[in-house]
């Protein structure tokens, strides 16, 4: 893993924020220091469809939905790792 790229785009994450493109490396790497897969955006999003049929069973909750899964799901990306993005 190149160490140099991932800390810099972390320290980006945390001030202007990343490029689709550059948000894809990040995760790749992030994977690659864990260990597991990264199949990227497209994957993510159907591992947040899964959830949203598996939690309502067909119908819409009284959470709000598909939109509350994915912030779930970003909150706790965000806290394994140990950073939020800044508000703004």
């Amino acid at each position: 893993m190149d160490q140099e790229r991932y800390d810099a785009l972390m320290a980006k994450s945390s001030g202007v924020g990343l490029s689709d493109e550059e948000a894809n490396e990040l995760g790749r790497l992030m994977a690659e220091k864990e260990g597991r897969s990264y199949g990227g955006a497209a994957e993510r999003e159907q591992e947040l469809l899964d959830i949203e049929d598996e939690e309502t069973k067909g119908r819409r909750d009284k959470r709000g939905g598909l939109e509350d899964n994915r912030n779930k799901i970003f909150e706790e990306d965000t806290k394994k790792e140990g950073f939020l993005p800044s508000a703004g």
